[in-house]
């Protein structure tokens, strides 16, 4: 606590008047007393995360945490609300009073943080006895899911039955799902719209997060890029956006230089990877930004040195033989960096996994805030057109709901509705008339950026066309060899397969070629009309790649040479096979 600042108070509980530092006393006591024990716990805990007495200690130890902490809490409010009669009376300085105030916030956050941990502490105690039970409970199904599997076996051979009837709906079913794509493309585009608004109102809160981590930082000297980094670093462990804010802005005013940024961000990993929620971060931080200002251990800084063994009352010593705030500083940083860097190391190491999926998980919200913040102006513009169109339909409306209400209460004359229908339409009508150049001229607009756009990007799209085509056209060429290996291996399978679907091949190249015939007569009128283009562009195209051609006719032909000798030395023993099987053919 911040006696130094504070100091001297004097207030009633109970009926007696006390001062406010011999008041606490007790509870401050009792306070380093279950905070050193709490430390020793999850010190032990570190090391056997599922040992059930050692959860059960702790629990019964942030009981009493919270019970302690509640009476602090208690009596530093109500000594707030004396003490706020006594600065409006001029006997005490406002600094005493903004202490309390931030006394009784840090008070507060840690009380949350008590609590967050008595509940993940209970969570972890109910887990275990539920797996206790699941591997009970998994023993006795181990025979029933035998038996299960053996039923599958034959749910399996009856599947196969009803293989035939699917292979006769698989027709019907593509036409459906033809039409059910279009219906799709018009859902997804619903959709579409619906995502974006619910970009730019779901990550509102985060960008006026981010934008307070940015001013935090450039107003206290720092870049835009060390708030981004510090975030980052701190979110990556923490996996929460607010706690990692909060946290960084407090470093911003605890440092100076990107060196000690660095170094907080050690020192708030390894406090966490120790403690976890029962030390809060952003607790400490603030406390740390406190404890420089005021030169005496406040707030959740005393429980960062007390659990790792570091006496209260020596450093309160050490930070008064200190001349400035900034050495008040540099004494924190590095005490509590030797205390907890060795954590840190361990904590990224062992939980490497974690943190590249905070890190993910926060690229994400980042890209989707981007989004947002672009689709914002837009909704807004949105919204500011329907606040200025609805005052004037507000007494049509209310004309509406009068004459309705008439027609409950018995009245028998209508015309009151159809008059304020006519007014809103009339209304509605003259506003968006109004408004109809705006949203045309917009409608312009974003046609014209839209078509420049893919005019000036068609060189680069079509210069990667040509990229992707020649990467492809490579990777082929590359794997010819294993492309010829798989087609040998796959010949006998495919000759197979011809033999025994010979007369379905003949009948669907009947059919497709009926097909093609019947489409010809919509087909050609198009094609003549495009034909001089096509043939003054393939003739452009061979005279440019005439030098390529003749190239590769005469691989091509030396290929084909080199191969001759091959063909004929495996054809010519199975000439007279070959003739014997046309010539059975040919009899039958």
């Amino acid at each position: 606590m911040a006696f130094k600042a504070i100091k001297g108070l004097t207030v009633e509980l109970n009926g007696d008047t006390t001062n406010l530092e011999k008041a606490l006393k007790d509870v401050e006591k009792r306070s380093r007393n279950l905070s050193g024990e709490l430390g020793e716990i999850n010190k032990l805990l570190k090391l056997d995360p599922g040992n059930t007495d050692l959860l059960a200690q702790k629990q019964k130890v942030l009981a009493s945490a919270i019970e302690n902490t509640g009476k602090r809490l208690e009596t530093l409010k109500e000594a707030e609300r004396q003490v706020q009669a006594q600065f409006e009376k001029g006997k005490v300085s406002e600094e005493q009073v903004r202490a309390l105030q931030r006394e009784i916030v840090a008070t507060e956050k840690k009380m949350s943080g008590y609590q967050k941990a008595a509940k993940e502490t209970a969570e972890a105690l109910n887990s275990l006895g539920d797996g206790a039970d699941e591997a009970g409970e998994n023993l006795g199904d181990t025979g029933d899911e035998a038996k299960k599997s053996a039923a599958k076996v034959d749910d399996f051979a009856k599947s196969a039955d009803k293989a035939e009837s699917f292979s006769g709906k698989l027709g019907k079913t593509l036409g459906s799902a033809a039409k059910a794509g279009l219906k799709a493309v018009a859902t997804a585009a619903t959709a579409a719209v619906a995502g974006l608004t619910a970009a730019a109102e779901s990550t509102r809160e985060y960008r006026t997060e981010m934008g307070k981590l940015d001013t935090a930082f450039t107003t206290n000297g720092h870049t835009s890029k060390a708030a981004t980094n510090t975030y980052k670093a701190l979110q990556g462990v923490l996996g929460e956006t607010d706690q990692s804010v909060e946290a960084a802005n407090h470093l911003a005013k605890l440092t100076d230089n990107e060196k000690d940024l660095q170094t907080w961000t050690d020192i708030c990993t390894g406090v966490y990877a120790t403690f976890g929620a029962s030390l809060p971060i952003e607790g400490l931080t603030e406390a740390a930004n406190e404890t420089a200002k005021v030169g005496q251990v406040t707030g959740p800084l005393a429980d960062a040195l007390n659990w790792a063994g570091v006496n209260e009352d020596a450093f309160n010593e050490s930070l008064a033989a200190c001349s400035s705030e900034q050495e008040r500083q540099t004494l924190i940083t590095e005490t509590l960096n030797g205390l907890y860097a060795e954590a840190a190391d361990k904590y990224r190491e062992t939980n490497a996994e974690v943190i590249r999926a905070n890190e993910a998980n926060e690229a994400w919200a980042a890209s989707m805030a981007d989004v947002g913040g672009a689709i914002e102006p837009i909704i807004t513009n949105v919204k500011t057109l329907g606040a200025s169109l609805l005052p004037d339909l507000v007494p049509g409306v209310k004309q509406l709901a009068g004459s309705i209400q008439g027609l409950f209460s018995g009245d028998t004359d209508a015309s009151g509705v159809g008059e304020a229908l006519s007014g809103i339409i009339t209304q509605l009508l003259g506003k968006i008339t109004q408004a109809a150049p705006q949203v045309a001229q917009a409608a312009v607009g974003l046609v014209t950026s839209l078509v420049t756009t893919l005019i000036s990007q068609m060189p680069q799209l079509l210069s990667t066309g040509v990229e992707v085509v020649m990467a492809l056209v490579a990777g082929l060429t590359s794997a010819i060899p294993q492309i010829t290996q798989a087609i040998v291996a796959m010949i006998p399978q495919l000759a197979a397969a011809l033999a025994a679907g010979a007369p379905q091949l003949i009948q669907g190249a009947v059919d497709l070629f009926l097909a093609i015939l019947m489409a010809i007569p919509q087909i050609l009128p198009p094609l003549i009309a495009a034909l001089p283009q096509i043939v003054m562009a393939v003739i452009n195209g061979l005279l440019t790649a005439i030098p390529q051609l003749l190239s590769g006719a005469v691989q091509f032909l030396t290929a084909i040479v080199d191969a001759i000798p091959i063909l004929i030395s495996t054809l010519v023993p199975l000439i007279p096979e070959i003739v014997y099987t046309i010539c059975g053919a040919l009899l039958d």
